[in-house]
């Protein structure tokens, strides 16, 4: 396993080059996502532009070595690098005790990523393990991150801090009803900020502080922590489920909305009820399945009498409610717009 200080930069014979040059994408991943995170990985890959070479870091939030080796697989020492990155006891002692709703502890180990990687990496592309990219990921790669500290896609059901899905204590932050938040699940990482102004202390310390009013868990604290200091990317980079099925709940024209499912750039499949369950209903699940039967698990699929403890859960239930009221909500949103 590659220890963090064994994470820099280098040059060999078959693989050459480093950030910005070359993308450095991370993902978080235990062993429940090791089968999704290959479907996430080779879906990166498989878009890439030609002679493109791309460099995967991956924080090991206790992935199994059998896992770890066929995701292994997916290296190809000519254009695919994967490195895992282990936190320390003393990482995961700065997490202990934090909220974390039903995405479970993992959510948080993205905030540890600038620390794990140090100085040596000025910026990173941060993908949840549960997104299948269509587009050259290449394009967010050279995205302009200016002085802010990440580049996200705003989120159009849930779009405000005063929606029913928002900050809680939006009012106690001073924030203004129709500042707008941002989904973390595919962010362009400021790492060199990140560092230089504490932002994993900051965002843990809100967290601790906070815990009554978390939800979302890491998506609660960034959007309170960093305030405006986020860029917006084309949403087109992260098309959320219930993206398919608002239709004119949706902030955006009927015509806008339509485009935005056609030329989807990166399918995020948030919620508990995943491709890989049973009963997921997700009308773009095909795509998962597609890139999983380009790794090992080639061929896998669920089998119906297999429940998944995402199928039919109590956590099911509750994200399909907070949908609704989300959606339910929207026409209320669009008048502070």
């Amino acid at each position: 396993m590659t220890s963090i200080r064994d994470c820099k930069p280098k040059d060999d014979g078959d693989f050459s080059g480093s950030a910005p040059g070359m993308p450095v994408v991370v993902f978080v991943a235990d062993d429940h996502y090791a089968m999704p995170l290959a479907a996430a990985i080779s879906s990166v890959v498989a878009n890439l532009g030609k002679n493109q070479k791309i460099q995967v870091f991956i924080v090991d939030g206790h992935v199994s070595s059998s896992n770890k080796q066929k995701i292994g697989q997916l290296e190809d020492r000519r254009r695919v690098r994967i490195q895992w990155l282990q936190p320390s006891e003393s990482h995961f002692d700065l997490l202990r005790s934090l909220p974390c709703g039903y995405v479970g502890k993992s959510a948080y180990y993205k905030l540890l990523i600038p620390e794990l990687l140090g100085p040596a990496y000025q910026r990173i592309l941060y993908l949840d393990c549960d997104v299948v990219v269509e587009g050259d990921i290449t394009e967010l790669w050279y995205a302009d991150v200016g002085k802010n500290y990440v580049l996200a896609v705003r989120d159009l059901i849930n779009p405000f801090v005063s929606s029913p899905f928002g900050l809680k204590n939006w009012r106690e932050l001073g924030r203004q009803p129709s500042d707008e938040l941002f989904n973390t699940g595919v962010l362009v990482l400021n790492t060199a900020k990140w560092r230089k102004e504490n932002a994993t202390n900051r965002l843990v310390r809100y967290l601790r502080e906070n815990s009554r009013y978390i939800r979302l868990c890491d998506q609660d604290a960034m959007n309170a922590v960093f305030g405006d200091t986020w860029g917006r990317l084309d949403p087109c980079w992260n098309v959320l489920p219930y993206m398919h099925i608002a239709g004119s709940y949706s902030l955006l024209s009927k015509k806008s909305h339509e485009d935005l499912l056609a030329r989807a750039k990166l399918l995020h499949y948030c919620g508990p009820n995943k491709p890989w369950n049973t009963c997921c209903g997700h009308p773009r699940r095909d795509r998962f399945f597609h890139y999983l039967d380009l790794t090992v698990w080639s061929g896998w699929r669920p089998k119906w009498w297999s429940f998944d403890r995402g199928d039919f859960s109590y956590y099911g239930r509750r994200f399909t409610a907070m949908v609704r009221q989300m959606v339910s909500s929207v026409s209320r949103d669009k008048g502070i717009l």
